[in-house]
Formats: C-alpha cells, structure tokens, sequence
C-alpha cells in the first residue's frame, strides 16, 4: 500500500532543487524546456540486444533473509549493491503507459541509460532497447526519444507519441539497491537481481522487495526452469505489475484495474500449434495481471470475475484444440480447473454481497451477521500468493513459448471449425427445449454456450465477418440471462443455508421464487431467438 512520506533521495538526484520543481522537471529534451543540464552535447552507444526475456517475483518478508543469503555463491559473501536511479517518462494522460510502454533514464552507479520497453509475444518476453548517455561529470541528461530511432519498441513509441500529440514529463521515480548474480544452467545463462529500494510520486512511496530473473543467453524456458526453484525454495510469487505500472498507478492514486482478455488476430493458413501458442500467451497476460492485483492485496470483485473469464476462455480454447500438442499438459489443465472452482467460491459470495443491497431497497430487512457472510469465501490474497499458484503460472507460461516442430501440424481452421459446429449443434438442442431442462441441465447448457461462444472470439476474424456478429449479437443476451438465474440459484442456496438461524432470510428466499418465474421466461425466448439466429459458418 502507498503511504505518505517525504520524497528523499529519489528527487534529489535528477531535480533542479534551486527551481523547486518536481523530481527531474526540466529535463526533458523533446518538451523544449527545463534546466541547463539538457543543454550539454551528449554521446550514446546503443546496446546491440532488442528483446527482454525475464520475470519477476514479489518476496515475502518472512523469505527475504533467505533469499539474501541465497544470493552469495557458496561459501562467499552476498554480491555487492549497486544504486539504480530512475525516472520515467510519459504524456499527461498516460499515453504511453496505456500502449504498454515505458521509457526511464536511469543512473547506474556512475553512469547514465536510457530503457524504453514495449509489449511482446508473451508475458515472459518484451521489447527493450537500452542506449548509455555519456555527459559531462555532475551534469544530467535529458530524455529524448530519437535514441531508440530504428528499432521495434522506438517505432511503437514514435508512432504513440504522435497520435497523442502531447510532450513527455515525468511522472514518477524510484531509488533502487540491486544485488546481481549469474548462474549458468544447461538451457541458458541468466542474471538473478535482488531489488530493494524505492517507487515515489506525488509526495507517496511503494516499497519494491523483488527478485528478478533474466535471460543472458539461451533459451526462455531457462527464466522458468530457474524461477521454478527460487519460488519452491523461498515461497515467491509471480508478479506480471512492472515497477512502471506500479509507479504509474502511484502518481495517479489508482490500484491495478481488472485486466480484460485481448485475442490476437491470425492468417487464414497459420498453424494449429502456432495459433493455439498465440491464443494462449493473448489470454494467459489478462490471467496474470489479474491473479497479480490479486496476490497484491488490490483486488476487487471485477478481477476475481476476468479471472475466471481469462481462465475459463483458456478451458475453452484447449477443448477447441484438443489433441495440439501444444497445449498444457492434463496434470495442468486440471490444477486449472481446481483454481476455477476455487474462485468460484469467492465469486458466489461477490453475488450474494451485491443482492443484499437490494433486498434492502425493496423492503428487506437487515440480516444480522450478512456482511460476514457475504464476505466469505477464499482469502484470495493468500491463495494466489501461494507457491503452488505461481508453479501453475510458470507451467502455463512453459506452454506459451514456441516450439520447432510447431509447423508440422494442420491449420486452425482445420481442426477448429467443426468442434465449434459440434458445440452449436448441442447447446441448440438443449436451448430449445430449456423449459423441460433441471437445474444441473441448465447449468450445462450455460456453459456450453460460453465455451461456444469463447471458441468463435477465438478464431480472431478468421469467420465470415457478418455472420459472426449476427450470431453474437443472439448469443451474448441469452447467455447472460443464463448467468443471471444462475446467480439467483446460488443466492437461493445460500439464504436457504441461512434461514435456520436467521428468519429473516425467509425474505430473500420469496423475493428471488417470486422473479425466478418470470427470469425463466425470459431467457427461454432468448434462447429460442439464439436457436434461429443465422449460423456463424459458411456451408
């Protein structure tokens, strides 16, 4: 959590202190404005490396004496600290870190780096592009975003920064001690770094407690095999919030907001494996910010709620590609599965919180002990902080990296699109006749409309274009009416529970009898109109 504290020796390193301005006011060389430090003739020297393939974890305060020691190589003494100063950059309204981009200049020891990075193929892999400043002694440089010209993440930032047709300025800071070691293993060489220090804005601080594990050479699945026994050894846990959101989210006096699935677009002709690696990499980046707020203490019902989106799209995806070798594993798939039941719990108390209020305002009495109730469930924090949430993490990361025998499989298309016809046809013959379905029925064709309706999002346009939202636009109500009454039995179930020691709880149980009927009516014509609605395929 942010508390109140002066800024220290995070502002001081890269202000004007005589102009009392912000921490590293002024330095900026593509705002046009600002100290005489910017003024200085500067040389850089660009880092040939194009890509970072690294991950970080949060280290428990109970872990952090054993993961010092565990920094020393055995029998000698801990590494030595180094300070990492930074500040970074970005438009008034955030431009850049809406795009996923983060710009910094950072002092390191005694010289000075400019970093920017930018979104990659999966949340173990991002664009990075360093350049060393060279300056004067005891001069400072400005940032200017020409350094990054001819390269990936440089092309993303200038083409933002373009469309927002706003100058930079910083935003926050932070003031790292960073302990550093490599450690060779037979997939790669990697650089463990041990962070302590530092996020400021606007007159708040975050503590950093990290660790974080890079790629030097090799292969990425070198980050997971590595991070794999630091987090069993010392209880880690994944983190996909970079110190740029974080900080970000500091100066705004926001937390993490719910992250919502974002699914790629594919060529007509491109792999099984290939698209199934894609799909899972898109969707698993919304699973882990969402599971990260979560573990972080920040989350709300929202996140808990595109969780089990992210992860009940990932379930349908794999039902879609069953037999791609490319998919987890089943040990994996059902820890998943287990996860999703487990969030469901705090889901149904998130539907029976969120009733109360309007029990209360059609005449409901108060329920004693209903806010205790209402909030039970999991201890999400704990759960998705634990060592065996991140090992499922790591897993599901392991599947989304690419493989070289990828291209001899079918196409998407190939395997997809008659599974997803297979679907349409049974949840159509269940819709027609909801009326005569039971309560477990009904739950089943709930789910297969949204595993349907997950499948056809995840073909990214691959389907005639028109058909597909003339069939969406059918599906998403009837699902949702489906949804509905689903949270009405689960909120029916649990008043019943209650009504053997509170009375008034009989209330809420003839509140909801007396709207079921109607909400049952309702979703039948839905449903008919999504039976009849044009075929998303083409005969």
């Amino acid at each position: 959590m942010a508390d109140n504290g002066d800024r220290g020796e995070v502002g001081d390193f890269i202000g004007c202190p005589a102009q009392g301005r912000h921490p590293g006011a002024g330095f900026i060389k593509s705002a046009g404005a600002g100290c005489h430090h910017a003024q200085i003739p500067q040389e850089s020297t660009t880092k040939a490396r194009m890509q970072e393939v690294e991950l970080k974890f949060q280290i428990p305060q109970a872990a952090r004496k054993g993961v010092l020691a565990a920094m020393a190589p055995r029998g000698q003494a801990a590494p030595p600290r180094t300070r990492l100063q930074a500040i970074y950059f970005d438009t008034a309204d955030r431009q850049l870190a809406a795009a996923g981009i983060a710009l910094r200049l950072r002092k390191e020891g005694r010289r000075w780096v400019q970093t920017l990075k930018a979104g990659g193929p999966n949340a173990l892999q991002r664009l990075e592009h360093n350049v060393e400043v060279t300056v004067a002694v005891g001069l400072r440089p400005g940032v200017d975003q020409a350094r990054h010209a001819g390269t990936p993440a440089g092309e993303l930032l200038s083409a933002t920064l373009a469309a927002a047709g706003q100058p930079l300025q910083e935003t926050f800071a932070t003031d790292i001690w960073r302990r550093t070691r490599q450690v060779r293993t037979r997939l790669g060489t990697l650089e463990i770094a041990l962070d302590d220090g530092w996020i400021t804005a606007a007159g708040h601080k975050l503590a950093v407690h990290e660790l974080e594990i890079e790629l030097v050479t090799g292969q990425p699945r070198a980050v997971i095999a590595e991070a794999r026994r630091w987090v069993q050894a010392h209880g880690l846990w994944l983190d996909l919030r970079t110190k740029a959101h974080r900080g970000d989210q500091l100066a705004r006096g926001l937390t993490t907001p719910a992250a919502h699935a974002k699914l790629p677009g594919f060529a007509a002709d491109l792999g099984l494996a290939a698209a199934s690696r894609r799909l899972h990499a898109g969707l698993l980046d919304a699973v882990l910010m969402n599971a990260s707020a979560l573990a972080a203490g920040e989350g709300q019902p929202e996140h808990v709620h595109q969780l089990r989106v992210g992860l009940r799209r990932l379930r349908a995806t794999w039902s879609l590609l069953e037999g791609c070798p490319a998919l987890p594993d089943a040990a994996t798939q059902d820890i998943v599965v287990a996860l999703f039941r487990r969030l469901g719990e705090a889901r149904d108390s998130d539907v029976l919180g969120t009733l109360l209020p309007v029990l209360k305002a059609h005449g409901g009495p108060e329920l004693s002990g209903e806010t205790s109730h209402a909030a039970g469930g999991p201890d999400l924090a704990a759960l998705l902080a634990a060592p065996e949430a991140t090992q499922l993490w790591l897993s599901l990361l392991d599947a989304a990296l690419d493989d070289p025998g990828d291209a001899t499989l079918p196409s998407l298309l190939e395997t997809a699109v008659p599974r997803l016809r297979d679907w349409h046809r049974k949840a159509r013959r269940d819709a027609r006749r909801f009326a005569e379905l039971d309560i477990e029925e009904r739950h089943t064709l709930r789910k297969r409309l949204k595993r349907l309706r997950y499948g056809i999002d995840s073909l990214g346009g691959l389907l005639p274009r028109k058909a597909v939202r003339a069939h969406l636009k059918a599906l998403r109500p009837a699902q949702e009416a489906l949804g509905d009454l689903n949270d009405s039995a689960v909120a029916q179930e649990r008043f019943a529970e209650l009504v053997t020691h509170e009375p008034r709880a009989w209330f809420a149980l003839g509140w909801l009898a007396a709207r079921r009927e109607e909400a049952v009516a309702r979703t039948t014509a839905l449903l008919g109109a999504w039976a009849d609605a044009p075929k998303f395929w083409k005969e």
